[in-house]
């Protein structure tokens, strides 16, 4: 613990030098980062009601990770970040603080920084499929497909068939260029009854990756809300004339991905 908390404090200071390179998960394409988190209805509450509650129970993880969580649906990633890391820092540890410190850094390029505290969030005892689902995402961003394989492999024994998981595992395949794996694992992800947008969007993409252009064209006009399907199309088109090697920048997963649902 005493090294961890060093690490934090080194983190601290290498914030503002991290600042101007750092990545937006909502900027990410296929964005396997698009569901390194659970928003849940909490994080929607007003703000200002949000840091009111963090302000009054500064020693309350559970204050800070709501608040972190409306900040981060603000687009305030570094001020989340800067919330969390405290929170671990006064909590002298929690999982659930460290869990969504680590996912916070993910979302802002600090990988081997997520690395480090996501390992120390969970046991091997114990273990958080929604962590280890991060981890794969962190071990996606830094090259070490294989060892993301494994960590959603090793989630979807906890939750099988969780179409975040099962996206993150297909996004990693499409990296590097298993079309055929990466579009079996979209599709069994787009079975899901809670799949939302983003699942489409990324099948989307890998379709069309395969020169499946029609397909995938359907695949958005059936289940993508018609607000984000000119956009969609758009990224489609793009792609058609990218390197593969890009397909971890395809598809941005919008801000607010309700259900899809199939449109008659």
């Amino acid at each position: 613990m005493v090294f961890f908390k060093r690490l934090l404090v080194a983190s601290a200071l290498s914030v503002s030098l991290s600042a101007c390179a750092s990545m937006k998960a909502e900027d990410q394409s296929l964005s396997s980062a698009a569901y390194t988190s659970s928003i849940d209805k909490s994080a929607r509450a007003d703000l200002s009601d949000l840091a009111s509650n963090y302000q009054q129970s500064a020693e309350d993880p559970t204050a800070a990770i709501n608040y972190a969580k409306g900040l981060t649906q603000s687009g305030r990633h570094e001020q989340a970040a800067a919330v969390l890391q405290q929170a671990v820092l006064k909590s002298d540890g929690n999982k659930a603080a460290m869990a969504a410190y680590g996912k916070s850094l993910i979302a802002i390029g600090r990988y081997e920084e997520a690395a480090n505290v996501l390992a120390e969030s969970h046991t091997a005892d114990n273990p958080d499929w929604q962590v280890l689902s991060a981890q794969g995402v962190v071990a996606d961003k830094i090259g070490e497909h294989e060892k993301a394989r494994h960590f959603y492999q090793q989630a979807l024994l906890i939750t099988p068939g969780d179409p975040g998981v099962l996206t993150n595992l297909g996004l990693s395949y499409a990296m590097t260029k298993q079309y055929g794996q990466a579009e079996a694992s979209l599709r069994q992800a787009a079975g899901s009854s809670s799949a939302d947008a983003r699942v489409f969007q990324n099948l989307a993409v890998v379709l069309s990756l395969q020169g499946k252009h029609q397909e995938a064209k359907k695949v958005l006009a059936d289940h993508v809300p018609a607000d984000q399907i000119e956009a969609s199309m758009g990224y489609l088109k793009e792609m058609s004339g990218r390197s593969e090697t890009m397909v971890a920048d395809a598809v941005p997963a919008p801000t607010s991905a309700p259900k899809a649902k199939k449109r008659n």
